[in-house]
C-alpha cells in the first residue's frame, strides 16, 4: 500500500466518525476563548495551547477508529508496520492542521487592530499552533493500542502530559514559543528584532516537528513489538 494511499484511506475512514467531533470541539473552544478585543497573537497562542490536547485526541481517535486486526493486516500489506503507523500519525497531524485557517480567521476578526497587525506576529503564533499540533499528535500516538489498551488510562496519562506542557513556564515547545512571541514588539510595525524572534520560532518549531516525528516512529516500533 503506497504512502499516499495510506493517508487517503485513513482520511476516508476517519473524517466523519473520528475527526469531525474533534474539529467541532476545537471550534467551540476557540469561539469562546478568542475574546473580542484580544490581540490576534494572544488568541492564536491560546489556540496553540488547546491544540496539544486536541491533536492528542485526534491521534487517539484516528488509531482507535481502526480494528486492531485490520490495522495489523494493513501494516503487513504496506510492507512496514512501523511505517504504516507513522503514516496514520501523519494523517492525524494533517487533520489537526486543517483547523489553522479558521483559527487564524477568527483571531483576526476578534482582534481590535485588524488589519494593522504585524505579519510576523501571525507567523510566530501560527508556528506555535503547528508545534502544538505536532507534539499533541506524538502524545496521542503513544496512547493508542497496543501500547495502551485502556482508553481511560490513555486519557489520564495524556491529560497529565498535556497539562504539564501547557502549564509549566518555559516548557518547550508551546510555553517556549509563547515566550518568544511575548517578547516581540506589540506595535503593528515590523521591528528589526522581530525578524530574529521569527527565526527563533522557526527553529523551535522545526525542532518540535523532528522530535514529534521521531516519537511517532518510536511508538510504531514499540507497538510492533507488542503485537
Amino acid at each position: 500500500m503506497p504512502n499516499v494511499s495510506v493517508i487517503g484511506y485513513t482520511a476516508a475512514r476517519s473524517v466523519l466518525p473520528a475527526w469531525t467531533p474533534v474539529w467541532v470541539v476545537f471550534f467551540l473552544v476557540i469561539a469562546i476563548g478568542y475574546a473580542s478585543g484580544s490581540h490576534a497573537a494572544a488568541s492564536l497562542e491560546f489556540g496553540a495551547a488547546i491544540l496539544v490536547p486536541i491533536s492528542a485526541w485526534m491521534a487517539v481517535a484516528t488509531f482507535r477508529g481502526e480494528d486492531p486486526i485490520q490495522a495489523a493486516t494493513h501494516g503487513l500489506h504496506h510492507g512496514n508496520p512501523t511505517g504504516y503507523r507513522f503514516l496514520v500519525s501523519a494523517s492525524a497531524f494533517l487533520a489537526s492542521l486543517a483547523v489553522l485557517p479558521i483559527s487564524l480567521l477568527l483571531a483576526l476578526l476578534r482582534a481590535p487592530r485588524y488589519p494593522h497587525i504585524s505579519p510576523l506576529f501571525l507567523i510566530m503564533a501560527l508556528l506555535a499552533q503547528v508545534a502544538g499540533a505536532a507534539i499533541g499528535t506524538a502524545i496521542g500516538t503513544w496512547l493508542t493500542r497496543p501500547i495502551i489498551e485502556r482508553a481511560s488510562t490513555g486519557f489520564i496519562v495524556g491529560g497529565v502530559v498535556g497539562i504539564s506542557l501547557i502549564a509549566i513556564p518555559n516548557m518547550p515547545p508551546i510555553r517556549l514559543l509563547t515566550d518568544v512571541i511575548i517578547r516581540a514588539p506589540a506595535s503593528g510595525t515590523i521591528a528589526a528584532p522581530s525578524g530574529v524572534r521569527v527565526i527563533e520560532a522557526v527553529l523551535i518549531t522545526l525542532g518540535s516537528l523532528i522530535i514529534a516525528a521521531a516519537a511517532c516512529w518510536l511508538a510504531g516500533a514499540f507497538a510492533r513489538r507488542r503485537i
